[in-house]
């Protein structure tokens, strides 16, 4: 089966004490200028986590095309990429159960049925993998070994490496090689990350297909128990072989 793997967002997002300013700012705070001073603030709603357009890198596949091109999340252009009408996919979230993450989790699960219906797959709800919200070593196997409860022999294995504590995708990557070495017939057809380039006015997303950096790691994986002593040179060799097969 098709299974899309990813961490749900931690981004900050719920309400807040501001001013309602009418349209007239993103969102306002005690020094609004809209307003006179004494104006009584009100709850408003927030979320930093937008939908954007992502430009592919690397896979022309990965363009979006749906719903204005627009997404929370990087999982989706592969999800629409990837899975065809008629098939049955899961799409499988690390969950640490925050006030954010939960609100998160409950939107991508509006982006998967929206686009489920839309190009006619089929998808019974993301498979929630709870976890604690912390960056420790023990929550890292745990992530490690409740995904591997979640994947099997024939499958097929698609991941976004974008969101989560900063060792999560670490997680996320040794559960999907581990899959891929010891089940059976299991490949990876995709790997993404998402990219957001604050430094740009406004800013500019991108999502980059990492997938050859697992199989680089099974490569190495390889050259070192053979004792390859320079693998770099097989490295660019097959580095090389793969460039003609793409312009084939």
């Amino acid at each position: 089966m098709k299974k899309f793997i990813m961490v749900t967002p931690l981004q900050p997002c719920g309400e807040k004490d501001g001013f309602d300013c009418k349209g007239k700012c993103k969102l306002c705070n005690d020094n609004c200028q809209h307003y006179p001073v004494d104006y009584k603030p009100s709850r408003v709603q927030y979320d930093m986590l937008s939908k954007d357009v992502y430009t592919p890198v690397g896979n022309p596949k990965l363009l979006y095309d749906k719903f204005d091109g627009k997404t929370r999340f990087p999982i989706i252009p592969v999800i629409n990429a990837y899975a065809n009408a008629g098939e049955e996919i899961r799409v499988i979230a690390v969950n640490t159960h925050t006030q954010a993450s939960e609100i998160h989790f409950r939107q991508l699960e509006d982006e998967v049925f929206a686009l489920a219906k839309e190009k006619g797959f089929i998808c019974n709800g993301v498979t929630d993998v709870p976890v604690d919200y912390a960056g420790d070593v023990g929550t890292m196997i745990d992530i490690f070994r409740k995904l591997l409860d979640h994947l099997e022999d024939e499958d097929i294995l698609y991941a976004c490496f974008t969101y989560g504590v900063k060792p999560m995708p670490i997680a996320e990557l040794m559960a999907i090689m581990y899959a891929y070495r010891v089940k059976r017939n299991v490949s990876i057809e995709c790997i993404v990350y998402g990219e957001k380039d604050h430094s740009a006015d406004p800013p500019v997303q991108k999502i980059f297909d990492i997938t050859a950096l697992a199989h680089l790691d099974e490569l190495v994986r390889l050259l070192a128990e053979n004792r390859v002593e320079r693998p770099l040179g097989v490295i660019d060799a097959i580095i090389e072989l793969s460039k003609g097969d793409d312009n084939e």
